[in-house]
């Protein structure tokens, strides 16, 4: 799919129906590969309240990605039948991570998981430039330097994973202090008589 708008339409239905039926307090999300582009998609258009983002070996950059030959995979996803700049740029508009400003992913902690010797997704044209872009605008936006090609085993690290959803959901843990006050702002101690 390639982070195009049906897959991030999927995700917010996905996500409405499961909070729906579940008793869900927070969303994160796990963008591997080809899902990263989801990932930051389905941020910046804020459909799904996210928490955080973990992203393993993430496609960050549509634009390149399309350049080094994944091009009729994504004339696929994106319905592009014709050539030239133009019709990429059109069919694909508004939709590749890497050309949206930093503040539209609204502070999201984001922990990267990467290689330079991906070839696939390449680390310096993808995570490299995202994590730079968002750096500045959160507490979190951490590289992880793992080895070997894309899928490498060294990539998954569920200990460093649990932990990293851990800071996430702890940081929507609040506590709020209402002080209930009557028409006329007089404190009650209850419900009672407000309006």
């Amino acid at each position: 799919n390639w982070g195009n708008q049906a897959s991030v339409d999927d995700y917010a239905a996905l996500e409405k129906y499961v909070r729906e039926n579940y008793n869900v307090k927070a969303v994160a999300l796990w963008g591997q590969s080809m899902g990263g582009l989801d990932t930051f998609s389905v941020i910046a258009q804020g459909k799904v309240p996210v928490v955080g983002a973990l992203l393993t070996y993430p496609a960050c950059n549509l634009s390149d990605l399309y350049a080094i030959g994944w091009d009729s995979a994504i004339d696929a996803a994106y319905g592009i039948t014709g050539i030239g700049n133009s019709v990429y740029e059109n069919n694909t508009y508004g939709m590749d991570p890497m050309v949206k400003p930093a503040n539209v992913y609204r502070d999201v902690p984001m922990r990267f998981y990467a290689s330079y010797s991906d070839t696939w997704v390449p680390m310096a044209q993808n995570t490299d430039l995202m994590a730079a872009k968002v750096a500045g605008t959160r507490l979190e936006a951490d590289v992880v330097e793992c080895s070997g090609v894309h899928g490498d085993p060294s990539h998954f690290q569920p200990s460093d994973y649990v932990a990293f959803f851990n800071r996430c959901f702890a940081e929507t843990t609040r506590t709020i202090t209402l002080t209930l006050v009557s028409s006329g702002g007089v404190p009650e101690s209850g419900a009672s008589g407000l309006k």
